[in-house]
């Protein structure tokens, strides 16, 4: 039983658990065509919380809507910061995460080209996917009697809701029969994978897995384990395996989001090896958690840490504030700063200087509503900045109706006075 948290993540807003419903025409629900991907959250030994290859989960979610003809209206970044800022709102420091893009509700039957998409994100707690035991000692799988859809069957490199029937069915089977796991084969014989992992072979200190060109999906975990097994310096193959090389491996485990690195102790009642988790499966399976829960760094592109990024996303429970904002000066232009300076006293009037400015108003052909033309203040504030006023044009210029509509009379007087004493012949003439 999956534990609920506090909220889930739909359509760009954080909604209460219990309030995320879909309606019961939901076109995924009926026919199955959407994408969805599962990713883990790690609490590592320095205390941090890291998504593992959360950027390369979101790329497949995309491409696999691309696949679909499916277009979210959520872009890869914002969908990330969605999955870490998921975490904080529910206190989460490990946790599975499950992005889902589908079509809603609106037009029935098989074409619903304008249908609403919907991108929604789910966090809950889940442990070992096959248990604890699965991880130390090895699990029981059976070759099912279902096939893996043949490449022009199916999308096998999409991450498709409708898809994974197949995986059900020959999960169930292998259930009801007394195993723990199903491994299905393609339709020309040859392994292909499990029901929800992809599957690795270990043969005389060689480690061996199907193509990518074969009908398996490209896993996220596959490329980390073969990224590491060339760093640990085991040879690496990428072919067909048959069902007899399977049965006569010395190794073989599963990898997953999920089922992580899972060992194989038998299949279909045949040990293999030994009947235990050889060298090769358990030096790979540390390597793995090492990166993942403990402090090897060796590979710090694959994390993305809790604060690592901030979320625009609000939340329906509590809105953000608004706060008004007051109006604040035009910032100063690059340069080095400058000191408050005077106004000159034609624009100033007779104001007592330091007199206190009166805010609001509209922005002047000066630069600042703060300190316009006939504001009480002979000083500019602190910060704001303006260029010097043109100089008035003398009277007998031509202009002098503008000048006498735009100058007040403070300004007028003093410019009056400079044209007398401009026109009176100098001393001792």
């Amino acid at each position: 039983m999956v534990q609920k948290v506090s909220k889930i993540w739909f359509e760009g807003e954080f909604i209460p658990w219990d309030e995320a419903r879909v309606h019961l025409l939901t076109h995924s629900l009926h026919y199955g065509l959407g994408a969805f991907e599962g990713i883990r959250a790690y609490r590592r030994a320095d205390g941090r919380t890291s998504i593992f290859r959360l950027d390369a989960h979101i790329q497949r979610l995309l491409d696999t809507c691309r696949l679909c003809l499916i277009e979210p209206r959520f872009r890869s970044e914002e969908i990330q910061q969605a999955c870490v800022e998921l975490l904080r709102q529910n206190d989460m420091t490990e946790a599975y995460l499950r992005p889902l893009v589908f079509i809603a509700e609106g037009a029935m039957g098989i074409y619903v080209p304008n249908n609403p998409i919907h991108t929604a994100i789910v966090a809950w707690k889940w442990g070992a996917y096959l248990g604890d035991d699965a991880l130390r000692l090895g699990i029981r799988a059976k070759i099912s009697s279902w096939q893996r859809h043949h490449v022009n069957v199916s999308l096998a490199k999409g991450k498709i809701m409708g898809q994974y029937t197949n995986s059900v069915l020959a999960k169930r089977e292998a259930k009801l029969g007394g195993y723990d796991e199903a491994i299905l084969l393609d339709t020309q014989g040859y392994v292909s994978e499990g029901s929800g992992e992809n599957l690795f072979v270990v043969k005389r200190g060689c480690l061996i897995t199907p193509p990518l060109s074969g009908s398996i999906l490209a896993g996220i975990t596959r490329e980390t384990i073969l990224t590491l097994a060339r760093e640990e310096g085991i040879p690496v193959r990428e072919e067909r395996i048959t069902r007899d090389e399977l049965y006569l491996s010395d190794e073989a485990f599963f990898t997953g989001t999920a089922a992580e690195v899972t060992p194989i102790r038998e299949v279909d009642n045949r040990a293999i090896g030994a009947g235990k988790p050889g060298p090769v499966t358990l030096q790979l399976q540390q390597r793995y958690f090492d990166i993942v829960r403990e402090a090897d760094d060796s590979h710090p592109e694959w994390h993305t840490f809790l604060h690592a990024l901030a979320s625009p996303w609000p939340s329906r429970a509590c809105p953000a504030p608004r706060r008004r904002r007051p109006p604040r000066c035009p910032p100063a232009p690059l340069g080095p700063p400058r000191s408050p300076r005077p106004l000159p006293l034609a624009l100033a009037g007779k104001s007592a200087p330091g007199a206190a400015s009166t805010p609001g108003g509209s922005p002047s052909r000066w630069g600042c509503p703060m300190a316009r033309p006939g504001a009480s203040t002979t000083t500019v504030p602190p910060g704001c900045w303006r260029p010097t006023p043109p100089p008035a044009r003398p009277s007998g210029s031509g202009s002098s109706s503008k000048t006498t509509r735009s100058t007040p009379p403070a300004a007028r007087s003093a410019l009056a006075a400079i044209a007398l004493r401009s026109r009176s012949p100098p001393a001792g003439a």
